[in-house]
């Protein structure tokens, strides 16, 4: 017979082995603080992710976790019958690799990792992510589905239950989830999210138990994640009910931990706004308009600018993409795969077997080793995104300023597209190839680097960049992990009849060029002078140097309005870039470049006619104008024919001149 003293003794031995099987432990801090991933800001202002002390890539599919599992009608109070078993999520770490990603992104419910008390945890799940981490060479992004997601939690017993985010000892509505007061009878029947409680001991104990929980987490990765899978963790998402500084405590919670990453959150208008120790929030936007996601990246109230949702299904994913990245941003996709609700329309992957009248997601059909068929956008975003694998370095790091994007100019990219562009000094050219199976032709993106401009594509054949220089050399390959450039051959660069030289990219290549250094932009040492001039402007706004200053003309300016740089000795110029803010309602829309080499006669050199642009905001809008080189240059002129009058007056932000 056991003592009494005995059998308290073998309970709790029983208990700790107990513990241990499950992977359950207190918040207690077990190893060194480790700082994973952070936001730096470059010299050239750009910010960007840096994990481990590398630049990254912060592109990525999201996809919905363990509650892909459990169910897929989001207002039915219960939902499959068997549930799909926990390993199947190791299908969504290869179909994301499949589809060239190099981070996954899932959704982290609160109870993935404490399923019923108050801590006890149990880490099988996280695991099994950093293995799969490992095996397919992914990075990890979590979005921790806790208090506030779209407001709140689903619970057992209403509409959607099956999918409750939170541990069971929190599924009592009337203690910690009572805002919105006794739920009508419709929640039984409809989905119904409850809004968590916010004060007295229910609320204090609710915010504490999920810091509690995130501390907990961020310290089992800490000795559990020795490869550092997981890089971020965006908490909370679409939220509005908890409070800023209660979300705030959560953040601290994760950068106080031994386990220290990028902490981010989704957001949606009108609720976009930054929060105290969040590295950076993001938009939900999953319109196709390129205009729109620049919007939202250009009024980002964080330095890291981040599309965190946006339409995978989309048939043009690589212009929205390829846009935002030349505008400093990152996108990530929404979503992998069909998902419960209304979500299964954005997936990336074709459902030829699905029903969803009777609530069955292809996805059930997934099995590892069989991959199913990409969406067209899907297909064109894989070859882009391995060939950002091939330039991550110079391309995360990349400064708006120092890259140009092709064929962006409208949501849906032109079948045969011919354009030049000016970056760093340098003429570049982009042809894009034939129209695909939907009519569409390719986008193109240059990322500068000194004197060596990598240019890449989305395209499924080829497509030709041009020069109006002699490369001294072109070559194919990619960045290793120090960021040092590896040639895998080179590129045959054809010369043209008309003075250019030809380089073509292949579908995910990244092609290093290398080019003689530009003589830069040469408006800058000119003499500026204007017709008029607004009360506050200075003709010099012109050939400043930057767009955050602008030649304004006298209101209801007299046409033709000119705008001319002087220079005392003779300049080579055989392009011009003219920048402009508010275009739609500001900027010229005719006009003629003019040279002179007397400083009295002036000869017209090239010209634009009916002008469209984009923005009606502070965006900057360039137009560039190439013509055959001219040299001896002591002046140049815009002989402006006519404008959009909107707000009386004609605008020019910054007038650039260059030849090589």
């Amino acid at each position: 017979m056991l003592t009494k003293s005995l059998k308290k003794a073998v309970v709790l031995i029983m208990s700790a082995l107990l513990m241990i099987s499950v992977g359950m432990v207190t918040n207690k801090a077990s190893a060194a603080q480790v700082v994973v991933s952070k936001i730096v800001t470059g010299s050239n202002g750009k910010s960007y992710v840096e994990v481990d002390g590398m630049p990254f890539m912060y592109e990525n599919v999201e996809n919905m976790g363990t509650w892909q599992l459990k169910g897929f009608n989001d207002n039915a109070i219960n939902g499959y019958t068997t549930p799909l078993p926990q390993d199947w999520l190791e299908n969504v770490f290869e179909k994301t690799k499949n589809a060239g990603y190099g981070m996954i992104s899932l959704f982290l419910n609160w109870n993935d990792i404490e399923p019923t008390s108050q801590g006890v945890y149990d880490w099988t799940l996280i695991d099994k992510y950093i293995s799969w981490g490992q095996k397919y060479s992914l990075r990890i992004s979590f979005t921790w589905m806790g208090t506030d997601t779209g407001g709140g939690t689903r619970l057992p017993g209403y509409g959607a239950g099956w999918a409750t985010q939170v541990p069971q000892y929190l599924q009592d509505w009337s203690t910690y989830w009572n805002t919105k007061g006794t739920p009508p009878a419709s929640a039984k029947t409809s989905h119904y999210v409850f809004y968590a409680t916010k004060t007295g001991t229910a609320g204090t104990n609710l915010k504490t138990w999920e810091k509690a929980t995130l501390t907990a987490l961020c310290n089992h990765l800490a000795t559990a994640d020795t490869t550092h899978r997981v890089i971020s963790l965006m908490i909370e998402n679409e939220t509005h009910n908890i409070p800023d500084s209660w979300m705030s405590e959560l953040a601290a919670a994760v950068k106080s931990s031994n386990y220290v990453m990028v902490v981010g959150q989704h957001q949606q208008k009108p609720d976009y706004r930054a929060i105290s120790n969040y590295d950076f929030v993001g938009f939900d936007d999953y319109s196709t308009s390129i205009s729109s996601k620049l919007g939202y990246l250009n009024s980002s109230p964080t330095s890291l600018k981040v599309e965190t949702e946006s339409g995978g299904n989309a048939d043009n994913l690589t212009s929205v993409t390829v846009a935002a990245i030349a505008n400093s941003g990152w996108l990530q996709a929404w979503e992998l795969n069909d998902a419960f609700g209304n979500c299964y329309q954005y997936g990336m992957y074709e459902t030829p077997n699905a029903d969803y009248v009777n609530f069955k997601p292809d996805y059930l059909n997934w099995t590892l080793g069989t991959m199913p068929t990409l969406k067209y956008g899907a297909q064109k975003n894989k070859r882009l995104q391995l060939a950002f694998s091939n330039g991550y370095w110079v391309i995360a790091q990349a400064a708006a300023s120092e890259m140009i994007a092709f064929n962006i100019e409208t949501d849906k990219p032109v079948a045969s597209y011919l354009s030049i562009k000016t970056l760093k000094g340098q003429s570049i050219g982009f042809k894009s190839d034939a129209a695909d199976s939907k009519g569409n032709g390719s986008v193109g993106l240059v990322v500068n680097k000194g004197n060596s401009y990598y240019l890449l594509s989305d395209t499924g054949t080829t497509v030709t960049y041009y020069t109006r220089v002699a490369p001294t050399s072109a070559t194919y390959g990619y960045q290793d992990t120090n960021g040092n450039w590896v040639s895998q051959g080179n590129v045959t660069v054809t010369t043209n009849s008309d003075g250019t030289w030809g380089i073509p990219v292949s579908a995910s290549q990244v092609i290093k060029l290398d080019l003689p250094a530009s003589s830069g932009n040469s408006a800058t040492s000119a003499t500026a002078s204007a017709t008029s001039l607004h009360s506050g402007s200075v003709a010099s706004y012109v050939n400043d140097g930057t767009t955050s200053t602008s030649l304004v003309s006298a209101d209801n300016p007299t046409f033709p309005y000119y705008a001319t740089l002087s220079w005392s000795t003779g300049q080579t110029i055989n392009d011009v870039n003219v920048k402009t803010i508010y275009s739609q309602r500001q900027a010229p829309t005719d006009y003629d470049v003019q040279i002179t080499t007397d400083g009295s006669t002036w000869t017209t050199v090239a010209s634009k006619t009916n002008l469209t642009y984009s923005y009606s905001d502070g965006t900057v809008e360039t137009v560039d104008i190439p013509f055959t080189s001219r040299s001896n240059v002591k002046g140049l002129r815009l002989k402006i024919n006519g404008a959009n009058l909107y707000y009386k007056h004609v605008v020019i932000s910054e007038l650039e001149t260059y030849g090589n």
